[in-house]
């Protein structure tokens, strides 16, 4: 039987896919192709919104009404 990521499994792999586009601390990075690679790698949105959303509440990621989206320098640290 497969694994259901938890939310700290997605977490981390959302920012292995961000580092992957070498941005730096309150740089912007592609949010839709961020999703894509993820669910390339068997995510499903179920898994990635609600990680998403708390990256957000941590402070780490800024999100926006257009298809990028900012790392914060708290983010950062994290990658």
């Amino acid at each position: 039987m497969a694994k259901i990521p938890t939310i700290e499994d997605t977490k981390r792999a959302i920012l292995d896919v961000i580092s992957s586009y070498k941005v730096r601390p309150n740089e912007i990075f592609p949010i839709v192709q961020i999703s894509v690679k993820l669910q390339e790698r068997g995510f499903r949105n179920t898994d990635i919104d609600p990680a998403l959303e708390q990256m957000v509440n941590d402070g780490w990621l800024l999100p926006s009404n257009g298809p990028h989206w900012t790392i914060t320098e708290s983010g950062f640290a994290q990658l």
